[in-house]
């Protein structure tokens, strides 16, 4: 029963924490409703291949996307090209070979690093919200020493900091932004070629392979035995942004996820 219980927290832990990641695509103009596509795509890919590193929403992508493009169409098409590129050098295996050519050292100081940046993103976000970020970030250290002798501290800090710092902004913030969402719906979009959109492709497949080693790596060491195939998770998540960005959605990429962590017990995660 606690460990249904624990599940269920880190479900929506996740979810919670995909949600102002959903919202930040919106702020760049991406639509919400064919985004759903590309959740529908990981969960079949998942599915099938037993995978326990899911993917959302990720910051990093949403934010390096809609800063490289000019507009929706420059956006969508470098996601998409990008995506196209991921897609082969996952069906291809490639992602593992790399791995297995970089050797052990270098993939854990890429796993290192990603702690560093995701550390130096929080404070950025505290200095630029301290009402909510300070509230997260109180709760999630306090949450951590109580229950670090649990086996589930990572689920119950995620789910505490999350639902604390939204009760704090809900109460204490008054002045709200409003999104204001256009087009959003499953429309085909008119792709744009140039130097911008070419190299902020290639940028999407560095920012891709990177995340997709360190991030499912993360993820599938707190799965144990669980399944994980980085080329596997590489092919899922291209044909997801793939299937989004055509008709205007977001990217979705690997994430670090507490669902891995009873993996063993109730099968596959689904994004």
């Amino acid at each position: 029963m606690t460990n249904i219980l624990t599940d269920i927290l880190a479900i929506i832990g996740v979810v919670l924490n995909g949600l102002p990641q959903g919202l930040l695509a919106l702020t760049f103009g991406f639509a919400s409703i064919p985004t759903a596509m590309a959740f529908f795509i990981g969960a079949i890919g998942n599915t099938l291949t037993q995978s326990v590193a899911p993917i959302s929403f990720q910051a990093e992508t949403i934010t390096y996307a809609g800063s490289a493009g000019k507009d929706r169409s420059e956006r969508c098409t470098m996601i998409f090209f990008g995506a196209v590129i991921m897609a082969l050098i996952g069906a291809f295996g490639l992602l593992t070979k790399i791995v297995d050519f970089i050797g052990e050292d270098i993939a854990f100081g890429m796993m290192a690093g990603v702690g560093i940046i995701l550390t130096k993103a929080a404070m950025d976000m505290i200095k630029k919200d301290k009402l909510a970020g300070g509230v997260s970030l109180a709760a999630a250290l306090i949450t951590y020493f109580i229950t670090r002798n649990d086996s589930n501290t990572l689920v119950y800090t995620i789910v505490i900091s999350v639902v604390a710092s939204c009760i704090a902004n809900a109460i204490f913030k008054k002045e709200k932004e409003n999104i204001v969402v256009v087009d959003d719906k499953f429309m085909r979009q008119k792709f744009t070629i140039n130097t911008n959109v070419i190299m902020g492709a290639l940028g999407m497949v560095c920012l891709n392979i990177g995340s997709n080693i360190s991030f499912g790596s993360i993820t599938a060491s707190m799965a144990n035995s669980g399944n994980y195939n980085v080329d596997h998770l590489t092919l899922i998540s291209s044909l997801a942004d793939m299937g989004s960005s055509f008709f205007g959605g977001a990217p979705v990429e690997s994430i670090i996820s507490a669902t891995a962590v009873h993996h063993i017990q109730y099968g596959p995660v689904l994004p």
